[in-house]
């Protein structure tokens, strides 16, 4: 096979700047799960990210738990991943 039989082959089913449709990333529809019945039940979702010893915890404690800042300086830190229910 030559270099643009080939070339032709494999472009023939990609646009630039798509993704392979063979691959399993699911519908472009949004899913299903998040506009059912109990929709307005869902809770935003917050994911605090960041190096070690940056403040996660601390800005955490502060925004939802009304720490005062000076009091997360005698936190723990923290080993694991902690998931929190905050309201």
């Amino acid at each position: 096979m030559s270099y643009e039989e080939e070339s032709a082959a494999y472009n023939s089913n990609y646009v630039v700047g798509s993704y392979n449709k063979d691959f399993d990333y699911g519908s472009d529809e949004p899913d299903a799960e998040f506009h059912g019945a109990d929709s307005e039940d869902q809770k935003p979702r917050i994911l605090l990210m960041g190096l070690r010893r940056s403040g996660k915890s601390s800005i955490q404690k502060v925004v939802f738990h009304k720490m005062s800042p000076n009091e997360t300086l005698f936190l723990e830190s923290t080993n694991k991943i902690v998931k929190d229910d905050v309201s």
